[in-house]
């Protein structure tokens, strides 16, 4: 597939190639070595704020033009086209121009650039119907700017139109919630190598072209979660969790079994704690079908209990308050009050969540930060625990 030698191109714009960073290098090996392969590549770049991800993405789309004895069409997806053609354009034009391509920029309302004989599309995925303006094209190569910030259907439409012989993607992110779907459709299955890929992860500090001053004045301005993201590098929440709790298991008997139901139109969430002593143990979830549950197995070995039911289940409630043992106490979904007696459980570590009887619940309580908001429906049955630890939390 590749007629062009197989080292690496000199770029020049910035001092040059010993002026690359540490992810770059791997980055353009990588490229190279798959170019010569006629292989398709995936790069997945994870990195702080100018740590050099879209030039060096930029680079590598470029190396792969080439090393191609064919003309290609390549795409750059990221939030807006105007941003695309800001951030890109400029790029494109230093490093193809260093690279012997004769280039145009066109800019418009179909903003592109054409590197000799290849062709490279902005297209803005900020928000959801983005995909059909990409629809039908065949592509050699892809970058996805700030994937976690796109609508995901356009994602997917994008990275299936990289169908040619040796098409290469790159995907550049900031390190966002590790909860994030981005981590788990990509960085997650990458690591368990179910998708073939690479992972780079870069920080400023590695970038020769940022002054040191820039940096600690970042250090000095940033706190929280923007100082954790950008500078440190590492995976954080998009805010902190409302709720605290303690991962494991509570000493002290069981003194009384509680089971948390929230129905909604899909089904119900179905959540099991334990009062010991001035604790709450969550001890299982799970999400169950509207249709077919057999409550009577559900409940079973659990009663006496006490079950916390949403207002608008009243069928669900009268076929409860038939078994023996269960004690139904109804609960007005969303209700605000219940954050404030939960938290202030939580925050006295008088709630404990076994992570392992119950998958899943520590995602959805460490994504949740704000009140009323629910991405994930458990949490509707967990905030409603408040009604059995509200009077009994020492």
């Amino acid at each position: 597939m590749a007629t062009a030698t197989a080292e690496p191109t000199t770029i020049q714009p910035f001092g040059g190639q010993e002026k690359w960073t540490p992810s770059q290098h791997k980055a353009m090996a990588y490229t190279v070595a798959k170019a010569e392969a006629g292989e398709r590549g995936f790069i997945y770049w994870l990195g702080g704020v100018r740590s050099g991800k879209s030039f060096g993405a930029t680079l590598c789309l470029c190396e792969s033009m080439r090393l191609r004895d064919t003309p290609g069409l390549y795409l750059v997806l990221g939030f807006t086209q105007s941003q695309l053609q800001a951030i890109y354009g400029r790029y494109f034009t230093v490093i193809g121009e260093a690279m012997g391509f004769e280039v145009k920029v066109t800019g418009g309302a179909s903003p592109r650039v054409r590197l000799g004989s290849h062709e490279v599309l902005f297209k803005g995925a900020g928000v959801a119907g983005k995909d059909k303006a990409i629809q039908g094209l065949t592509l050699d190569g892809l970058i996805i700017d700030e994937l976690p910030l796109l609508d995901r259907d356009t994602v997917h439409q994008a990275e299936a139109r990289v169908s040619g012989r040796g098409g290469l993607r790159i995907y550049t992110s900031n390190k966002t919630s590790k909860y994030h779907w981005t981590c788990k459709y990509y960085l997650d299955r990458l690591r368990e190598r179910l998708i073939q890929g690479i992972v780079l992860d870069s920080v400023v500090a590695d970038n020769p072209h940022i002054d040191d001053d820039y940096v600690e004045e970042r250090k000095d301005e940033y706190q929280g979660n923007t100082l954790t993201r950008f500078i440190e590098n590492e995976f954080t929440l998009d805010k902190p969790p409302i709720y605290t709790v303690v991962q494991g298991l509570a000493d002290g008997r069981v003194k009384q079994q509680v089971v948390s139901i929230f129905g909604h139109s899909h089904g119900f969430e179905y959540l099991v704690a334990e009062r010991r002593a001035d604790r709450l143990q969550v001890v299982r979830c799970q999400s169950l079908s509207r249709y077919g549950v057999d409550w009577g197995k559900m409940v079973a070995g659990l009663a006496p209990c006490t079950v916390l039911l949403n207002s608008g289940e009243s069928v669900l409630a009268r076929q409860l308050r038939g078994m023996n043992g269960v004690a139904v106490r109804g609960y007005r979904e969303g209700a605000g009050s219940f954050v404030q007696f939960l938290q202030t459980a939580c925050d006295r570590q008088s709630l404990w969540v076994d992570d392992v009887g119950a998958p899943g619940i520590m995602e959805a309580i460490l994504t949740y930060h704000t009140p009323g908001q629910y991405t994930m429906p458990i949490m509707q049955a967990f905030d409603a625990l408040a009604l059995v630890l509200r009077h009994s939390t020492q």
